[in-house]
This record gives C-alpha cells, structure tokens and sequence, in this order.
C-alpha cells in the first residue's frame, strides 16, 4: 500500500468514526515531514494518537500485529478493514526497526534526549517524544533504586554475622536473648548482628 492509499484510508476511517480528526492530522503531519515515510508508519502514527488521545503513552507494536482488535477496541465492522491495512505491519520490534529505521521522524532506542524526531521507537513501543521523555524520567530513579537493592542483596553477609544474625538459629541454639520487636517505623529496629 502507498502512503497516499494509507491516507486515504485513514481518511475513511475518520468518517466512519474509528479515528479522530486529530489522529488523521498527525499521520499527515508525519507524511509532510518525511514523503517517503512508509504506508504502516503513517497507521502506526494515527493508531498512536488514537490510543494517546485515550489515555495511553505509547503503541505496542507487536500486539497491534496479533490482536489489534483488543489494544484498539474499534467495532466488528473495523476488523475486515484493519485486517487489510495491517498487511505490511512490522511482526515485532526488530521488524519495525528494519522498515521504520532510518527516518528523519523516528528515531530508534535512543540512548539521551538529544534527538528531534516527533516519534520515538524503544522496547518494541512506538511513542511520541514527549511521552518517552516522561516515561524515562519516571523510570530512571525506579531502576537505580532496583539496582541499589540487587547489589545489597548479592552481596555477601560478613563472616562474624553470617550464623548468629538469624533469629531461628538464636531458638535452635536456646538463646534466652529477645529479640527487639518491629514497630511501625523498621529503619529505627537495631537488630544484634547490625553492631558486629
């Protein structure tokens, strides 16, 4: 399909009422920035603002290629239609990557912020640039948190504290010495082997 036939289209589908004015406007938009843009980019545009327009930040590549009826949640009577259309969609996000790659309005996993294309292609999720940003900006204090925790618990327990830090050994071995029970605030609890 040429990217006129996939405008015109999604121009029939916005009469019809499976997309907004402003998702047909956005496929456009990325047509006028790159005329050679491929057909299945410009739908992965208008089915990008669609979702976005209802609360989503991004469009799962792959599952719009096995089930679109379920991410999409368009009418019976859109299936044969979209079923056409998605006939040149990429299977998964290394074929996206090799039909969508070198593109002035996409730019794929990128590393910074540096770049400005209006459409991002990271993990297999097609964003807009602004949503990407946001997500990596919500991300990334949640990964080093997970990263500081991994690396505290793969880290060896020392030699002195390794047998008598467990309270079951404590019983076994018929230690009369309670243990300090948790309060709601676990940070101020003072166990005996956090001293040695």
């Amino acid at each position: 399909m040429t990217p006129a036939a996939m405008l015109a289209g999604l121009q029939a589908w916005r009469d019809a009422g499976w997309l907004r004015p402003l998702d047909l406007a956005f496929a456009g938009f990325v047509h006028g920035l790159d005329a050679q843009a491929p057909a299945s980019l410009l739908l992965a545009a208008a089915l990008l603002a669609q979702l976005e327009g209802r609360g989503h930040s991004c469009l799962p590549v792959a599952a719009i290629g096995g089930d679109p009826g379920a991410v999409l949640g368009w009418p019976a009577a859109a299936a044969e239609t979209l079923t056409a259309a998605l006939a040149s969609w990429p299977a998964d996000a290394a074929a996206a990557r090799a039909a969508w790659g070198d593109r002035e309005v996409l730019q794929v996993d990128p590393v910074d912020d540096s770049g400005s294309s209006p459409l991002v292609l990271c993990g297999g999720h097609l964003y807009l640039r602004r949503y990407w940003r946001h997500e990596t900006q919500v991300a990334r204090p949640a990964l080093w948190v997970l990263w500081a925790l991994r690396a505290r618990w793969t880290q060896a327990a020392p030699a002195s504290c390794s047998a008598s830090c467990s309270p079951r050994r404590r019983r076994r071995r018929g230690s009369t010495k309670r243990q300090p029970k948790p309060t709601g605030n676990r940070s101020r609890v003072r166990w005996p082997c956090a001293a040695a």
